[in-house]
């Protein structure tokens, strides 16, 4: 089976990433792809998304997999109970070890797929509250 990483977006990371890509013989198949305006023209054609984050707020990342109805593995991250929906998501523990359990998960048919998740209804929720934190009626 062959498998590429893509990595979206930029950061500190970036010339470490790219040395150990190259150390580990991973080039092409490792792609750091930097900031990108429209991440959906990379996404449509992954077949998985993980989210291997320490911390996070609101990542809206999970939100544009879940309208692409992906497959999700993510990290416990301190505030990831927000973003959980039933069925929506595989979690798994911080470290590489997890992530790399995350992914034979996902090879193993072991993440979920069958969650229900309704963009717009998402966002009129969101709006509601945008509202209701301004005292609008």
């Amino acid at each position: 089976m062959a498998v590429n990483l893509y990595i979206l977006g930029d950061g500190p990371l970036k010339a470490k990433l790219s040395g150990l890509i190259l150390e580990l013989g991973l080039d092409g198949r490792v792609i750091l792809t930097g900031n990108v305006k429209n991440p959906f023209a990379v996404m449509r054609y992954c077949d998985c998304f993980v989210l291997p984050s320490l911390h996070e707020g609101q990542p809206m990342v999970i939100h544009e997999a879940r309208a692409m109805h992906m497959p999700i593995v993510m990290s416990d991250f301190d505030s990831v109970s927000g973003v959980c929906i039933e069925n929506g998501q595989y979690l798994v523990g911080k470290e590489a070890d997890d992530i790399y359990e995350g992914l034979k998960a996902y090879i193993d048919g072991r993440v979920p797929t069958e969650y229900a998740f309704d963009v717009d209804e998402y966002n009129q929720e969101a709006y509601r509250e945008f509202l209701d934190a301004l005292g609008a009626d």
